[in-house]
């Protein structure tokens, strides 16, 4: 059963976990543009996470593609279906604004989205790490590992080696 985007809170941390193909790529989609239009936050203060970078890319394909649906609908270029229909209608009401603004606004985040956070767990992680360094004790020339069975494999040899002399 699909949820109703628009009774799910947009303060505080929301999580979405369920099986493949039960709709999640779908609400999250949904919640970041409630997000955007019903409390005019720009594409810079959220964060979307995801685990592969091919998740990623389709988040972020959907992302945009819906927020293009909705600027088009705002500006009554387009029909909307009744969830953005919902969405849309409570944007208005929280932003006291007219459609075109509206269909503005969202039209702008869409072409924003390359410095929306849209991004993998790891690749957040290396950028906070990046970015926090000396705050964290880091090393300023850390290298991150994406695959650790090379790592992995050596410390293996390494054990039977030490193991066997």
């Amino acid at each position: 059963m699909k949820p109703d985007l628009c009774t799910i809170p947009l303060d505080g941390i929301q999580l979405v976990e369920a099986s493949a193909g039960t709709g999640k790529t779908h609400v999250i989609v949904g919640l970041y543009l409630r997000a955007l239009a019903v409390l005019a936050l720009p594409v810079e203060s959220l964060l979307l996470l995801s685990y592969t970078v091919a998740a990623t890319a389709e988040l972020r394909l959907r992302v945009q593609r819906r927020l293009l649906q909705a600027a088009a609908a705002a500006a009554a270029a387009a029909d909307a279906d009744p969830e953005l229909a919902a969405i849309l209608d409570e944007a208005r009401l929280a932003q006291r604004e007219s459609g075109s603004a509206l269909a503005f606004r969202l039209a702008q985040a869409a072409r924003a989205l390359d410095r929306a956070r849209i991004q993998t767990i790891h690749g957040w992680a290396r950028g906070i790490a990046a970015d926090e360094a000396l705050a964290l004790g880091l090393p300023l020339d850390a290298v991150f590992v994406e695959d650790e069975s090379v790592a992995a494999r050596q410390a293996l040899a390494d054990a039977w080696r030490a193991t066997l002399e």
